[in-house]
């Protein structure tokens, strides 16, 4: 089944599964069908707490100059992901999610006992759990989705504990939620294993890559990093790089070439999937150069 058509049947089957109901004497060959390791890739939303303090002279009655408050951003979010499909029964089967990964946070969680009923000839998926997800203690998740003998796609939510403005001290941040869509598709066996960077560039006639007078690029591969530097001062939250892959025919980058990406934080890492799931993590760093001391003539 082509993506886009997964897409569109998943879209569609979250908005009747509410609705949608299954005979006990309904018989699923869910063993048979569904179990399997399946590779795909997800998009999301990344939620981050923050506890700020509101600054002398800018208080409103709302919220007075010093007090602390709460606040959460939002930061999109895709990446590859591979899962394995395990039947407890007929109507019921577990969900491993391998490698839900963000910027330095690699996280695998399994959702137990999620519902499966049948629409057709597709499968609907419907469940909740709690866990403890390390380092963020009791997380709840849900999953909504469908899936067939060959390809799954669900809605995932997961909410964290984040930060308390209660109990938090100013300064402090805290992961407080993930939600994401992903499509995949069951493994054969033959997938390649390979994924890495062949080029990566800031192309210095690119407006914020210009204004940052970077120099660099050279890629480590043993150590998968590369190297770039800066002028002193610059602004780094929307340089936007041109990557090449191989094999590009079955590798994919996240983010994609040509996205624009936040430096601030002075390195970013992009990932390189290959076919069977594998990941190549390629850590890029961005270090302003020492200003050279002028002298007098």
């Amino acid at each position: 089944m082509k993506k886009d058509t997964f897409y569109t049947l998943l879209i569609a089957l979250l908005g009747i599964l509410p609705f949608t109901a299954c005979s006990d004497d309904d018989n699923y060959p869910t063993e048979k069908e569904l179990t399997g390791h399946f590779i795909g890739s997800f998009e999301g939303t990344v939620c981050i707490d923050s506890i700020l303090q509101v600054p002398i002279g800018q208080g409103t009655d709302m919220m007075p100059e010093g007090a602390i408050y709460k606040k959460t951003t939002e930061k999109a979010t895709s990446n590859g992901l591979t899962l394995d499909v395990i039947p407890i029964d007929d109507k019921h089967i577990n969900l491993a999610l391998q490698d839900v990964y963000y910027q330095g946070h690699s996280w695998n969680f399994d959702i137990p006992n999620i519902e499966v009923g049948r629409l057709y000839d597709t499968y609907t998926l419907n469940g909740t759990a709690t866990f403890n997800l390390k380092p963020f203690g009791e997380c709840s998740v849900s999953i909504i989705g469908s899936a067939n003998a060959t390809a799954l796609g669900c809605t995932v939510r997961l909410t964290a504990p984040g930060c308390s403005a209660a109990t938090g001290n100013v300064g402090d941040t805290g992961f407080s939620g993930l939600t994401f869509t992903f499509i995949s598709t069951k493994a054969t066996g033959s997938e390649s294993s390979e994924a890495r960077i062949e080029t990566f560039e800031l192309p210095t006639s690119v407006g914020a890559n210009k204004d940052a007078e970077l120099e660099g690029g050279t890629i480590d591969q043993t150590n998968h990093r590369i190297a770039f530097t800066c002028k002193a001062g610059a602004k780094l939250n929307k340089l936007k790089p041109t990557i090449t892959i191989s094999p590009e025919e079955t590798a994919t980058v996240y983010p994609a070439s040509e996205s624009e990406v936040d430096f601030s934080s002075g390195q970013y890492i992009f990932s390189v999937v290959a076919e069977d799931g594998t990941k190549v993590n390629y850590t890029v760093t961005v270090t302003p150069r020492e200003e050279e001391e002028s002298t007098e003539s």
